[in-house]
């Protein structure tokens, strides 16, 4: 009896060193893990302050043009106000008069696919420019819904005795033309053959080519960004527009998709910096001399480019082309995407090619995003967990610190959104409160992204009704 109890009493021993051990192991294990966490979030931390930096010195560095009207006349024209950012740099004055010959011939291209529900606002907003000496060509490119039948109707309502009172909009009405395509080579991508066409049939020294869903939203918009070029002495123009978001799912992932924009290539301050490798064009909005174009070899050197605006870019730029990209929010606005299937294929659209050519690059992207919007707001339960079981907390313990961290970095991505709410889109900030779906949709789509022209390269991108290879 005596020996079964001290085995017994030997056994319990054992077990309770063994649980100690264990014990002492779990808790190893959970501090380390708490430190690589503390670690993470001070990574993410540094993370953030390098993107706003570059963000702000994106934002301050690219010109703006703003419609300030001076109380100062400049003959019958007004002062417009061209700004750097937060600060006034310069006046450019800009008249009015529709007999100035200080402006160059302006050809508008306007290639248009199934966009029966914006083409009439563009095509009357362009029409409408107090420009001197211009035409618009829009261009039918197949569209398989009533585009087509809307640019005839534009054309039968600014007829000569419709507008018979108004001689200006009468003379600019015979430089409307419209061209219907049926029919798209098979090595010609996107909308470079219906570019290329409105390239051959136009007269103008200088080339406008812009998408069918933007309005002209000031009327001198033209005469602005025209004088800007002259001034300038640039080659090619480039613009970030006003950009309307109409859908829920649009306000809520475009604000944290549009930060890091700056990061994954689309930095305006290095694409306005001449030593830098950084070259782009926004293919809402490039004006370009025709000779330039021409050089370059027309929209033919980009015929298989999916985003023909991008490569276009690089192309002027590496050719030692000076140019630029401003910002005219307050004279043109643009749609990038108008319900949750266009914002979809929007992101996949812009992926498809970059993945094409470097897997790896999309794939540190998706890293990226992942770890310094969606982890954050994964591993804040867990934060507030800890705290929970701590009857005290304090700032500098690493339970007080490792939450308030987290707290701090969710804080920044609802709050770097709400900014691009305010500044960038001119909608409610209570959108950026949503910031978790935006960043979980954005992740997902990379992924969605990654597997389908990660693992064919053959797959074709749905777009605008037609489905084009990358």
């Amino acid at each position: 009896m005596l020996k079964w109890l001290d085995n017994a009493i030997r056994f319990a021993g054992y077990i309770t060193y063994s649980n100690l051990e264990f014990g002492l192991f779990v808790g190893n294990i959970f501090n380390l893990y708490q430190f690589l966490l503390l670690l993470f979030f001070f990574v993410v931390l540094c993370s953030w302050i390098y993107l706003i930096t570059i963000s702000l010195k994106s934002y301050i560095v690219v010109p703006t043009i703003r419609t300030v009207i001076s109380n100062k006349r400049t003959g019958n024209g007004h002062s417009y106000y061209l700004t750097k950012g937060l600060f006034l740099n310069k006046s450019i004055a800009v008249t009015t008069d529709l007999s100035s010959n200080d402006f160059p011939f302006l050809s508008i291209i306007v290639p248009a696919r199934n966009e029966e529900a914006t083409i009439e606002n563009c095509i009357r907003s362009l029409m409408a420019q107090n420009y001197p000496h211009f035409e618009v060509i829009a261009i039918d490119d197949s569209s398989t819904d009533n585009t087509l039948s809307i640019l005839i109707n534009i054309t039968d309502k600014l007829s000569q005795s419709e507008l018979s009172s108004s001689p200006s909009l009468t003379t600019k009405n015979t430089n409307l033309k419209i061209i219907s395509m049926k029919d798209k080579p098979q090595d010609w991508k996107g909308k470079t053959w219906a570019m290329q066409q409105g390239y051959l049939q136009s007269k103008g020294d200088i080339l406008l080519f812009t998408d069918a869903d933007t309005k002209y939203i000031s009327k001198d918009a033209l005469q602005l960004t025209v004088s800007y070029m002259q001034k300038e002495k640039l080659d090619a123009l480039t613009s970030t527009l006003f950009t309307e978001l109409r859908d829920f799912l649009s306000k809520t992932v475009m604000p944290l998709w549009a930060i890091f924009s700056v990061i994954f290539g689309r930095n305006a301050s290095k694409m306005n910096n001449p030593k830098s490798k950084v070259a782009y064009l926004l293919g809402a909005f490039i004006m370009i001399k025709r000779k330039v174009l021409e050089d370059i070899g027309t929209f033919d050197s980009v015929r298989n480019e999916i985003q023909e605006d991008k490569v276009l870019g690089e192309h002027l730029k590496y050719r030692g082309f000076k140019v630029k990209i401003i910002k005219t929010h307050d004279l043109i606005s643009g749609l990038w995407s108008r319900d949750p299937s266009s914002l979809w294929y929007g992101i996949e659209r812009t992926l498809a090619p970059v993945i094409k050519a470097n897997k790896l690059e999309v794939l540190c992207n998706l890293i990226i995003v992942f770890f310094m919007t969606l982890l954050p707001f994964l591993t804040l339960p867990y934060t507030i967990w800890l705290i929970a079981i701590n009857k005290k907390v304090l700032l500098f313990d690493d339970t007080g610190l490792l939450f308030y961290l987290n707290i701090l970095v969710c804080i920044i991505v609802i709050g770097a959104a709400a900014t691009k709410d305010i500044r960038k889109y001119k909608i409610s900030p209570i959108y950026s409160v949503f910031a978790v779906l935006a960043s979980f949709f954005i992740v997902v789509a990379h992924l969605n992204a990654l597997l389908q022209f990660g693992l064919n390269d053959q797959k074709p991108i749905p777009w605008r009704g037609r489905k084009t290879q990358a």
